[in-house]
């Protein structure tokens, strides 16, 4: 039996502005200005989870005047003002973002009230939006909180949404309390201090079990033996992490069965080829002091899709031999721009890179050279929401600088898939330096990634015709002709695969495309 779910998150501006028209269909109401840098990565997510579910998902924030009505007040005003899910048989939620008062609110129907449930919603809030919004990266929190509704939402498609599996569902949230009112406090991360507990291991394994023993203790100082040092600048962001995010985390790995695959320098914790998110493997490396956590390579390279789809980025990275096995999720395949690849074991010199530059930021916050050249560390190491915000100010000083423009491009896939909108900056890009086939290979590769084939085919030949012998221009421009899929284009591919084995015999590139073509 197919049921039928309406979702919808309203809100607006002002309570007294509130009317049926501002909506005007759109899947997100963002007043409050806060996802800016995610917001086509959610739409994506939002048309998909309807077409699949039959679900409408409309996502809004606001920043609600002083002396407004009380959040629980607004939030069921709206409710009822906004006609939530009326048309689906009143199966409707309502999630009230208030950014100013750094407070939110979820108001579910009755419809839905046995499976969206208060120590469901209380958790998701909890567990997803505080640390994120503390850490700046309110962002990454929504997405993943849209995801967990989702969960849910496919549990009610396979019909299976009894109270008997409801409750099982829930019992992990108990330790924690229930409740859908949920402050989200202002918090100051941790500085950076010495000391090295928690060292670093003298295998993977044991590096591994450090890890879990950092979690079961609930240690909330990044600087820690296990961490690259790259990892200890990440976790910055994550210091005010609740008690129940480590205990769940304690509970999902400490027992869980695993192996190690390991080529002496790089390591794999690997779960299984098996769907969950909890499944994705964790990357260790062997640095000076030993074994550690390389959360760079995590984030660049283990990607999660709509749960409980996960898989790896197939670039060339070290631990690509490593990941085989793992599934090849969603055609993650970046170009890198000459002398940006990130190198985990020039960590130490990274990091003190890094650290000079936020210094001096604080020193001269309007100087555009730091803030490109920041902007670029933090791009090289996937800081989290940190670089666009050093980015977009570095691109108001001096609008459509190059540079600026490339690794904005670069951090809206890396961090949210965000292809359009990396194709906009692109387009730019490509305007102002046309003679730099990186800037054609990109553009290339995002319409790949768009579903566009034949403009990826032009603008693969454009960055040839200025690097005949680039491999990845040359692969890429391969799998464009085979996504036209007709005799002629699959041809095409094979004769590029014969000139890229000239080129560079035996490389994994033309190995895979080798694969592809089923050769």
């Amino acid at each position: 039996m197919c049921t039928r779910l309406s979702i919808l998150f309203l809100a607006a501006l002002l309570c007294s502005c509130i009317g049926s028209d501002e909506r005007s269909g759109r899947l997100i109401v963002d007043d409050a200005g806060v996802l800016a840098d995610i917001s086509e990565s959610l739409l994506v997510h939002l048309d998909k989870t309807r077409d699949d579910y039959d679900i409408e998902v409309v996502l809004a924030t606001i920043d609600a005047p002083e002396g407004a009505e009380t959040l629980r007040e607004m939030t069921a005003r709206l409710f009822t003002q906004w006609n939530v899910g009326r048309e689906y048989g009143g199966r409707g939620l309502l999630l009230l973002l208030d950014n100013q008062n750094r407070a939110v609110r979820i108001e579910v129907g009755s419809a839905l009230e046995h499976v969206y449930t208060d120590l469901f919603t209380g958790h998701i809030e909890t567990k997803q939006l505080p640390a994120y919004y503390a850490g700046g990266q309110l962002e990454i929190g929504l997405a993943a909180l849209v995801e967990e509704i989702e969960l849910r939402a496919q549990l009610m498609s396979g019909d299976e949404a009894d109270a008997a599996a409801i409750g099982r569902l829930d019992q992990k949230f108990l330790s924690g309390g229930g409740g859908a009112d949920i402050a989200l406090p202002e918090r100051k991360a941790e500085a950076i201090v010495a000391g090295r507990t928690y060292p670093a291991g003298d295998t993977p394994d044991e590096a591994w079990q450090t890890l879990i023993q950092s979690w079961r203790d609930k240690n909330r100082n990044p600087d820690i033996g296990v961490y690259t040092p790259v990892t200890r600048l990440i976790y910055r962001a994550f210091t005010n992490l609740p008690d129940r995010r480590f205990d769940e985390d304690v509970r999902t790995y400490a027992n869980k069965p695993y192996e190690i695959i390991s080529d002496g320098r790089f390591a794999v914790v690997f779960f299984g080829k098996k769907k969950g998110w909890d499944n994705a493997p964790f990357l260790f490396c062997r640095g000076y002091d030993g074994w550690q956590f390389d959360m760079v390579h995590q984030r660049k390279i283990i990607r999660m899709g709509r749960a409980p789809a996960w898989g790896f980025e197939r670039g060339e990275h070290p631990y690509v031999k490593l990941l085989s096995r793992c599934p090849y999720w969603m055609g993650q395949d970046m170009p890198i721009p000459a002398g940006e690849v990130y190198d985990v074991g020039r960590d130490a010199e990274t990091t003190a890179m890094i650290l000079d530059y936020e210094r001096r930021l604080e020193e001269d916050g309007e100087n555009f050279d730091i803030l490109l050249n920041l902007g670029k560390l933090y791009t090289r190491t996937s800081m989290g929401q940190k670089r666009f915000k050093i980015l977009k100010q570095a691109d108001a000083l001096r609008p459509d600088q190059p540079d600026v423009l490339k690794y904005l491009a670069i951090s809206h896939v890396d961090a949210h898939y965000q292809y359009q909108r990396a194709l906009e900056l692109m387009n730019r890009y490509v305007r102002v330096k046309p003679d730099d086939p990186f800037g054609r290979f990109f553009s290339g590769y995002l319409q790949l990634m768009l579903d566009r084939p034949g403009q990826a085919v032009s603008s693969f030949e454009a960055g040839l015709a200025q690097d005949p012998d680039n491999l990845y221009g040359l692969c890429k421009l391969a799998r464009a002709h085979m996504a036209l899929g007709d005799e002629h284009h699959i041809d095409q591919a094979r004769m590029i695969l014969e000139r890229v084995e000239k080129v560079a015999p035996d490389h994994i590139r033309g190995r895979w495309l080798r694969q592809a073509l089923g050769e």
